[in-house]
C-alpha cells in the first residue's frame, strides 16, 4: 500500500492545524456529514421504536467517540439500518433500557470475533448470498418505514406527522 500523502487522511492533526484550508475543508466535511445523517437517523428511530432525540443524541455521541478514538481513512461513522431493525422488536418487548447493555454486549462480541480472527471466514460467504442480504435488508426497511407514513396519528409523539413532510408532493400532483 502507497504512503498517503493526504494528511487529513493519515490522521494527522498538526498539518491540518497549521493550514486553514485544510481545516475549514476538514470541518465543512463534518458539519456537511452531519447534516446528512439527519434524516437518516430520525428514519431509523421510527424503525426502532424509540425517540428522535434519543436517535440524534446517539449518534452525536457516536461521531465524537470515533473522532476520539480514531478510525481510519474512508470509514463511515453512521447509523445502520440492519441495527434498526433488530433493536426495533426488542425495545417494543422489554424497553428502551435494554439498548445500552444489548449495544456493549454485540460490541464486545465484535471485538472478541476480531481477536479471533473470524473475518476470514468472510471469504466463504458467496457474492450472491451478500447482494441477498442487502436487498432483503432494503425491503424490511422499506416495509418498517411504511407503517409510519401510513398512520394517521402521530408517530413516536412527534409533534408533526410523518407523512406531514409528502403532503407538498401530493400537492404538486394536482
Amino acid at each position: 500500500m502507497p504512503p498517503v500523502s493526504d494528511p487529513a487522511a493519515s490522521g494527522n492533526l498538526r498539518p491540518i492545524l497549521r493550514s486553514p484550508s485544510l481545516l475549514t475543508r476538514e470541518m465543512l466535511a463534518g458539519v456537511l456529514t452531519a447534516l446528512a445523517l439527519i434524516p437518516e437517523v430520525i428514519s431509523f428511530s421510527v424503525i426502532a421504536g424509540v425517540d428522535p432525540q434519543v436517535s440524534l443524541i446517539a449518534s452525536v455521541v457516536l461521531c465524537l467517540a470515533m473522532s476520539v478514538f480514531g478510525g481510519r481513512p474512508a470509514m463511515v461513522t453512521a447509523a445502520a439500518g440492519s441495527v434498526a431493525l433488530v433493536i426495533g422488536p426488542m425495545v417494543h418487548q422489554h424497553g428502551v433500557g435494554y439498548i445500552l447493555p444489548a449495544v456493549i454486549l454485540a460490541g464486545i462480541i465484535q471485538i472478541l470475533f476480531g481477536l479471533c480472527g473470524m473475518a476470514r471466514l468472510m471469504r466463504f460467504i458467496p457474492p450472491a448470498v451478500m447482494t441477498g442480504f442487502v436487498n432483503a435488508l432494503g425491503i424490511l426497511i422499506f416495509f418498517a418505514q411504511g407503517a409510519a407514513f401510513l398512520e394517521s396519528t402521530t408517530a413516536n409523539r412527534w409533534p408533526v406527522r410523518p407523512d406531514a413532510a409528502y403532503r407538498p408532493v401530493g400537492a404538486a400532483r394536482y
